[in-house]
């Protein structure tokens, strides 16, 4: 059984891996190689807003050689209303946001990749030849210091990514397929820094999870660890939007998370009264968690 889980996620991890090293740390051109470009940097993206330097880097991979795209330009803009038909025009475009007849639906994803400011510096130095798409071009100019159109475009998890959800079941660790070693300060605190790599550690309080994990004698493996962060993921994931100053480490999500869905361990590791209090609350308004 576990053989077949080591291979899946092997190869699940090299497939990352050659994005990595063609698109981020390497410079190839995506263009020239990825038909759906657009879906294969929205589905290497993890997920989480507040992830900057990969943002940074999924950004710089999508603006690469880009201005020599004149098809994939075009492909971008396609995710951006303009029914000519109507009428619209730039010198009226604010009325139009105000009035809600832009579907806004259809930027999903695109603020990860490529920012609606980036795309119009580029297109602007382009002679498309094609009068539509630069009156596409000129009304989305005069659009984007809307309030209304930048709020659209505010950056926010989104869970769905294939790098996400991989991420989410432990898959895409690193290469020692760390979830399958016993529990132990090393192992730990590199499943940690695996887990969450936008965040610090605290090995102080590595060290108190240790220790309530020794004394609960429930999880000998790190994969025993995994599988509870799994279960109460979008419990947690919750709780880390309404209340960010509570996860300051990569640490505090396995401990909030251990300490959520186990009342034992709860007890034996040194939460403060109030977040014992929210684990409490949680479980009440979502029983079906912790059956």
């Amino acid at each position: 059984m576990y053989k077949f889980d080591q291979d899946l996620i092997i190869i699940l991890q090299n497939v990352f891996k050659e994005f990595d090293s063609r698109y981020i740390s390497g410079d190839k051109i995506i263009y020239d190689s990825e038909e759906n470009f657009r879906f294969v940097l929205f589905q290497a993206w993890s997920g989480y807003a507040d992830n900057i330097k990969e943002i940074e880097g999924i950004r710089k991979c999508a603006l690469r050689g880009l201005d020599r795209n004149i098809k994939a330009i075009k492909l971008y803009w396609d995710q951006y209303d303009y029914p000519v038909d109507n009428g619209w025009d730039p010198q009226v475009a604010e009325q139009i946001i105000e009035d809600d007849r832009i579907n806004s639906d259809k930027f999903d994803g695109a603020n990860i990749y490529l920012p609606l400011d980036q795309l119009i510096g580029v297109s602007q130095k382009i002679d498309f030849g094609d009068p539509i798409l630069s009156k596409k071009i000129e009304f989305w100019s005069a659009l984007r210091g809307n309030s209304k159109v930048q709020h659209w475009f505010v950056l926010k998890n989104d869970l769905r990514t294939l790098k996400a959800v991989l991420m989410q079941r432990g898959f895409l660790l690193d290469e020692g397929i760390i979830i399958f070693r016993e529990v132990a300060k090393d192992s730990l605190e590199k499943y940690t820094k695996t887990k969450y790599p936008d965040k610090d550690i605290s090995l102080d309080y590595q060290e108190k999870i240790l220790l309530a994990i020794v004394n609960s004698k429930k999880y000998r493996r790190i994969i025993d660890v995994d599988e509870v962060l799994k279960k109460v993921y979008p419990l947690i994931s919750t709780l880390y939007e309404d209340r960010p100053d509570l996860f300051r480490f990569g640490t505090d999500f396995i401990s909030k998370s251990l300490g959520l869905y186990d009342k034992e361990f709860m007890g034996l590791y040194p939460f403060v009264q109030t977040t014992k209090d929210i684990f409490e609350k949680i479980r009440e308004e979502n029983p079906d968690y912790f059956i």
